[in-house]
């Protein structure tokens, strides 16, 4: 059962959901969805996610990248993140059975060693503790494949 780790997230994705209904999934990940999902894609193409690779996008959130890449028929897809409501949106919006999507309850990826060619974390380390985005980026490492990338999004006040 999650205690604190994400629950100030789930409730605020709740009360967009609450005040906004169905446009509650955009508002929940910051808006510009189908625009936002595009660069993503392109970034995580640019980093040299292959045609047939694996892919594991964590705070994948209500599945922006999800969307945009999910006519890739050759692509392995885990995303991750603490907000079951927007863990089933994504599954309704990706229509991907064979991707995986978890729930969790710690800065921890749920995959073997070695296995992913690319992570993403989007607008994710922007929104977390700094000892929580260093878990994520050392597991990351851990997750690689030999020659993989991770790619990272962070928003700063310049």
């Amino acid at each position: 059962m999650l205690i604190r780790y994400g629950s100030a997230y789930r409730r605020a994705v709740a009360r967009q959901l609450l005040v906004r209904g169905e446009q509650g999934y955009e508002a929940a990940v910051g808006g510009g969805f189908s625009r936002f999902g595009a660069l993503e894609r392109d970034a995580v193409e640019a980093a040299g996610l292959p045609l047939f690779g694996h892919l594991i996008d964590i705070g994948f959130g209500a599945g922006r990248l999800g969307a945009a890449l999910k006519e890739r028929s050759g692509l392995s897809y885990l995303g991750v993140d603490v907000s079951p409501k927007l863990i089933e949106k994504a599954k309704e919006l990706c229509a991907r059975p064979d991707w995986r999507f978890e729930l969790v309850e710690r800065p921890a990826i749920p995959a073997p060693d070695g296995v992913a060619d690319i992570v993403s974390m989007f607008s994710l380390i922007t929104h977390i503790p700094v000892s929580e985005s260093r878990a994520y980026i050392v597991d990351a490492t851990r997750v690689l494949k030999k020659g993989g990338a991770v790619v990272v999004s962070f928003l700063a006040d310049c």
